[in-house]
């Protein structure tokens, strides 16, 4: 086929003469695209190509970008969500948290605390910060689970529902609460058992209020931060677990139960379920 013919069938399939001024600029010119250098072709410098004063500057490759958990639009939008609850429970309790927080340094039971505000709305304040609390302890698992582990995710659904498999570890975690409380309440008949499940409910609650903050920003903390944030949180947490052991700690000891009891307890409600989750929950998630 010769070159005027294979421009008539170009045309008449619709495509359009252009020259090089009019795709490149008014200076360009078309060459005859003869390589006349030995070998194919030649280096050139950043001037020649780019202007007398470009430069060339050398960079690190670039990794290629990973799927991350923390990625995912439901983890995203657990964290909105999760937070505009958080102030509008502020708005809505500031009695209750109030009342709360001196419990830890003058002891007030929860019948002084219905006295102000009334036995419905301090259940409500119960319930909705332990449904925030489990909430955000999923979107910390996902992101534990991020940084700890190498993910290598097949496609954005696993992603996106890395929440959800966290949520039902969570869950998990207090119906094990739950039930084991219930449980040694029946075979012990004692009230030293609805003691301890009552004091892990009420600090679960000043956790929630004093760390939701704190816990929201180290879960949106870009990598250059995560490590000052994580020290925050970590100090933080290690306040309320000082809190919660003292007050466990008052109750066996104040009914002359031994101090090995209280072990074993500690260890059957907190350290069982957790280690049992770190166990199960990376091979779900990844």
């Amino acid at each position: 086929m010769s070159r005027d013919t294979l421009f008539v069938e170009l045309q008449s399939q619709g495509y359009m003469p252009s020259s090089a001024r009019q795709l490149y600029g008014t200076s360009s010119e078309l060459a005859a695209g003869d390589v006349s250098y030995d070998g194919g072709f030649r280096e050139a410098t950043a001037e020649q190509m780019f202007g007398e004063e470009s430069i060339v500057e050398c960079y690190d490759a670039v990794p290629p970008l990973e799927p991350a958990l923390i990625d995912g639009w439901l983890f995203q939008l657990l964290i909105i969500a999760g937070f505009v609850a958080y102030l509008y429970m502020l708005l809505r309790s500031w009695n209750f948290i109030g009342s709360i927080w001196m419990g830890v340094f003058i002891r007030r039971s929860e019948r002084h605390m219905r006295d102000e505000g009334g036995e419905l709305p301090l259940e409500r304040f119960k319930i909705s910060a332990s449904v925030l609390g489990m909430v955000l302890l999923s979107l910390v698992v996902v992101r534990v689970v991020d940084i700890s582990l190498p993910v290598a995710l097949t496609s954005g659904g696993d992603i996106a529902i890395a929440p959800f498999y966290a949520m039902i570890a969570v869950v998990a975690f207090v119906a094990w609460n739950y039930l084991l409380h219930k449980l040694m309440s029946l075979v012990t008949r004692s009230e030293v058992v609805g003691g301890a499940s009552a004091i892990a409910l009420m600090n679960f609650v000043r956790s929630i209020v004093l760390l939701y903050p704190i816990v929201t920003a180290w879960l949106l903390s870009p990598a250059e931060l995560l490590s000052t944030w994580s020290i925050v949180l970590c100090v933080a947490v290690a306040l309320m677990m000082l809190i919660y052991l003292k007050e466990t700690f008052v109750l066996f000891v104040g009914k002359k139960i031994p101090i090995l009891h209280w072990i074993l307890y500690l260890c059957a409600a907190i350290l069982l379920p957790i280690s049992f989750m770190a166990t199960i929950i990376p091979t779900e998630l990844v």
